[in-house]
């Protein structure tokens, strides 16, 4: 084991003065460093050992995880021309593996570092892998020292390291290091073609739709066979919103914030105030923008416009997210404990009947210096209190868990044990918060996103909203797509009910890069992807005819739908919510007599009189509106026709016990609708 120290892998060296003396054919796709056929490293450390195979080495510890293997070469070697590509290994994870990645590390002769982590997922172990780099070779994005200036051209070793601070054993075989020209995608299942997206257009009707049954008849149950029936979506039930400025939208708002408003109403459902109901905010140590009055007039203007709101945060347990007034109590623990607890109750107090959710607590993993000092348990009198004066859904909420790609493994189990030990100890958790902050080197695959929402709600059986999502780059259209993509993926998925962004406009986000709309409002191409998916794609509009029982059935997605129906020339409008057990809309129209426009229920005499008084005249003055219906206005030979055509003809009696009652009301008009705030997106968008 280890017996090759200072001796270099005579596969690489042989390649590399290739490199040097005649420089690399483009006629191959790729260039070994080390094929490890029967060959390892020049020595490992820190209790790490190596088996090595006729097609791979295995590099193990069985303790810890901290350490690695390395092969150093006699003489530095140059690959200046391989700057432009890829680093790229072939790996299979071993059972019994426990870390989130290894680190291949290159040392140059000043001593100098550049690292590429590669992640290790626990799952499928025994499964061949390879992972390409997501940055070029001559980009690094760490190292030790300077490594910006590592110098390409000087290289004096290269190694697999392990992860230092891991805890957790480490097992993983290796069959080939090389070089490739071909960029890898930029996370898992971009491609048109991945098979994760005829799954998620499959698993969305099932789970987003359900159907809207239609029953229509004449009293005594005949089918009305061919009317004409109009869907037009109003709101989803799934929850789709963004982190919003409380003061821009109540309290002391600037005259140019109605756009800032607008877009509000128009783009969204539901809306979480971004840090205005953050304790330090309410104590007013965020400036003349924050306070408790502007936090409460905030959530008022939110009700009073039909949004729901999500409460961010009650405690977020580090000193440095804490009240100062909290922070000086750090040398009276009693006293401290109890102000947490009281700020507990008090908010929820003031709040409650104004948010559909609150993020109890906040990052608990890292900001941790409360559960430090009082244990871990000390968040369930937080949700007890919380619970006691709120009937909103409690979370817990923490970041880094569905970013990271396959890595990040760590993070995941230490919020998953931090869930299952709030159900197990009787807290009363109701859903899990995932941030979703991303950047171009931690964008997570669809298939992955599934799988850590899968463990998530298997494990514990609850509710999941993606409560923070952004993606910072400057690459557009890469933003865009991811968006869409992830944007599916969780819409796809059973146990997601929300999907929140961190901020939508560049004038008002933390990160302006990943806003939807430019400081000057014009929309991005994520953007336009948003508005495609969740006011196209995702939205009913349609329009359809009932059979000769009366009867029709169009798959629409959950929430509130407008349904006009028109029978015997008039439109009748309801307003109807459709939840995962569908709905069925069974009216009951009356026998329209044709010609009887005294509505005496016979044609006759008196519609003769009807008609020859006001020949000539507009139909729509006249008694009752009696032409409203009629394909023109004036009083002529039309309507003498149809008089002449009926004469004689009885409505059918009407049956009391035969008219079912309606499941539904009819709305006085479409005024009703477009004066909603919540609605005037159909109008704007």
């Amino acid at each position: 084991m280890g017996s090759r120290h200072g001796v270099c892998s005579c596969a690489f060296i042989g390649a590399v003065v290739a490199v040097v003396l005649v420089a690399w054919s483009p006629l191959s796709r790729a260039f070994v460093i080390d094929d490890f056929n029967g060959t390892g490293f020049s020595y490992t450390f820190d209790d790490f050992v190596e088996t090595t195979s006729p097609a791979s080495v295995n590099l193990r510890d069985t303790t810890n995880g901290w350490g690695g293997g390395a092969v150093v070469y006699p003489n530095p070697v140059d690959l200046t021309g391989f700057v432009s590509q890829y680093l790229e290994v072939d790996f299979t994870v071993e059972p019994g593996h426990g870390t989130d990645q290894f680190t291949i590390e290159l040392y140059d002769n000043a001593n100098r570092s550049v690292k590429y982590n590669v992640p290790t997922p626990l799952s499928g172990a025994g499964t061949p892998r390879t992972h390409t780099a997501a940055n070029p070779f001559g980009q690094p994005t760490e190292g030790v020292g300077d490594f910006a200036n590592f110098d390409f051209g000087n290289v004096t070793s290269y190694g697999f390291i392990g992860q230092f601070g891991s805890g957790q054993p480490f097992d993983v075989s290796f069959d080939e290091l090389r070089f490739t020209p071909d960029a890898p995608p930029a996370y898992g299942g971009q491609a048109a073609d991945a098979p994760w997206r005829a799954e998620a257009q499959s698993r969305i009707d099932q789970v987003r739709k359900a159907d809207l049954d239609l029953s229509l008849t004449r009293p005594g149950g005949v089918g009305i066979a061919g009317a004409t029936v109009r869907v037009i979506q109003q709101e989803h039930a799934f929850k789709f919103g963004s982190a919003v400025v409380g003061n821009k939208l109540a309290g002391n708002p600037n005259a140019g914030d109605q756009v800032y408003r607008d877009k509000v109403l128009e783009l969204f459902n539901t809306v979480t105030l971004e840090n205005t109901l953050k304790w330090p905010a309410l104590e007013g140590e965020f400036g003349p923008n924050f306070s408790e009055s502007i936090a409460l007039d905030a959530l008022d203007w939110a009700s009073q416009n039909g949004l729901d709101v999500r409460g961010h945060t009650i405690v977020w347990p580090g000193f440095n997210n804490l009240p100062q007034s909290i922070v000086n109590l750090q040398n009276d623990p009693a006293a401290l404990r109890q102000a947490v607890l009281d700020h507990v109750t008090d908010i929820a107090t003031k709040t409650q009947g104004k948010l559909i959710d609150w993020d109890v607590v906040n990052e608990p993993r890292v900001n941790d210096d409360l559960l430090n000092l009082f244990g871990e348990a000390v968040m369930d009198e937080w949700f007890a209190a919380a619970d006691a004066v709120n009937d909103a859904r409690l979370f817990l909420n923490e970041y880094n868990i569905i970013t990271g790609g396959e890595g990040n493994q760590s993070s995941r189990n230490t919020y998953l044990n931090q869930i299952l030990g709030l159900q197990g100890r009787g807290a009363p958790i109701d859903a899990i918060g995932m941030q979703g902050h991303f950047t171009p080197g931690s964008l997570t695959g669809m298939e992955k996103v599934w799988e850590v929402l899968d463990d998530f709600h298997d494990a514990t059986g609850l509710p999941i909203a993606i409560t923070e999502f952004d993606f910072a780059t400057t690459d557009e259209p890469l933003q865009a797509e991811y968006l869409r993509d992830f944007m599916t993926a969780v819409f796809a998925h059973d146990a997601v009910d929300e999907f929140i962004m961190w901020g939508f406009w560049a004038g008002a986000h933390w990160r302006p890069d990943a806003a939807l709309f430019n400081l000057d409002w014009s929309i991005k191409p994520n953007g336009q992807a948003y508005l495609d998916l969740v006011y196209d794609e995702w939205w009913t509009d349609e329009t359809l005819t009932t059979d000769a029982g009366g009867n029709a059935t169009v798959r629409v997605f959950q929430g509130e739908h407008l349904v006009e129906v028109e029978v015997d020339g008039e439109v009748t409008t309801y307003l109807v919510t459709v939840g995962p057990d569908g709905y069925t809309l069974a009216e009951v129209f009356a026998s329209q007599l044709v010609g009887d426009f005294n509505a005496n229920g016979q044609v006759e005499q008196g519609d003769l009189d009807l008609v020859l008084q006001n020949w000539g005249q507009d139909g729509t003055t006249a008694p009752n509106g009696w032409l409203q219906d009629l394909p023109q206005d004036v009083i002529d030979q039309e309507e003498l026709d149809r008089v002449l055509q009926n004469w004689g003809a009885v409505a059918a009696p009407v049956e009391a016990s035969a008219v079912p009652e309606p499941q539904v009301l009819a709305l006085v008009g479409w005024l009703l609708v477009s004066l909603d705030t919540r609605r005037r997106r159909l109008c704007v968008l």
